[in-house]
């Protein structure tokens, strides 16, 4: 587990975690990012998804893993090997 916090706001750790996240897929990790910011949540506009399903759905990791915000497995990264 890895978190991502911060006290200011706009300093970055959404896109810090989205990131993490995107260089774990390349590895072939499956990465679940959660956002927990109560007060003001942005991870799923940042990750161009839907806010629902959130943790509370049924299987959140499967619908976690069908974000397209993320790499999926066998695809590359532009100028990447």
């Amino acid at each position: 587990m890895l978190a991502v916090a911060g006290g200011k706001g706009g300093s970055g750790k959404t896109t810090t975690a989205l990131g993490i996240a995107g260089a774990l897929v390349k590895r072939r990790r499956r990465p679940v990012v959660v956002d927990c910011d109560l007060d003001a949540p942005n991870l799923h506009v940042r990750a161009g998804v839907d806010r629902d399903p959130g943790v509370d759905a049924p299987d959140p990791v499967a619908a976690a893993h069908e974000s397209p915000a993320l790499p999926r497995r066998g695809r590359r990264a532009s100028g990447g090997r």
